[in-house]
Parts: C-alpha cells; structure tokens; sequence
C-alpha cells in the first residue's frame, strides 16, 4: 500500500518532524501507519533524526522537545538534540520540563 503511495516516499525527515495532528490525519489516512499514531511516528523522527548527524534538523527537534504534549516524544527529543550537538539550545525547555521521564533523558545526556 505504501509503495502505491509516492508523496508517502517523498516526505522529508524535516517534514515528518513538523507534522501537525491534522496534516498527519490528512498524509496517513487510510495508511498502516495511522495506527502507529503520530505520537510514534514523531519518536521513531526523533531517532532517525538524532542518529542522522544532520545538525539542520536541531530547531525541529528544538521544538518538539520544548512544546510537544507527549513526554515520550519530548524526551526522543532531548535525546535527538544532544546526539546532534545541540544540548545547550534546550536550557529554557529544560527549565520547564515537569515530566520526570523526560527530566530522567535531560540528566542520562547531562552524564
């Protein structure tokens, strides 16, 4: 099914990392990967995104890892960005953080 589905294959790294839960509803309708939910797909991102080495990547990262509702993708997050470098940009997300999941990632990337 997915390989019927060109604009699929043609979705950046940075793209899925910017998607929104409408325009992932809208891309993945009637997909396997709807059921992964958008949740999962942005932590799978986040993995591929941090051992990509593609340090462009950071203010996405940057910004799921600062706003995202799910803890679990806020903590993919923080780990994608200090694999990329990026560590320091994350001072004020850190700062607000209240999930002890995602603090436990914050301080394994501070060791």
């Amino acid at each position: 099914l997915l390989a019927s589905r060109h604009d699929l294959a043609e979705l950046t790294l940075a793209e899925l990392l910017a998607l929104t839960p409408e325009r992932f509803t809208e891309v993945f309708r009637r997909t396997p990967i709807k059921r992964l939910k958008l949740g999962g797909l942005l932590r799978n991102a986040c993995i591929v995104a941090g051992n990509s080495g593609d340090i462009t990547l950071r203010p996405a990262l940057v910004r799921l890892a600062a706003h995202h509702a799910l803890p679990m993708v806020r903590a993919h997050a923080v780990w994608a960005v200090f694999r990329l470098g990026g560590g320091a940009e994350l001072a004020k997300a850190r700062e607000t953080e209240t999930d002890a999941t995602v603090l436990a990632e914050y301080e394994a990337q501070a060791n």
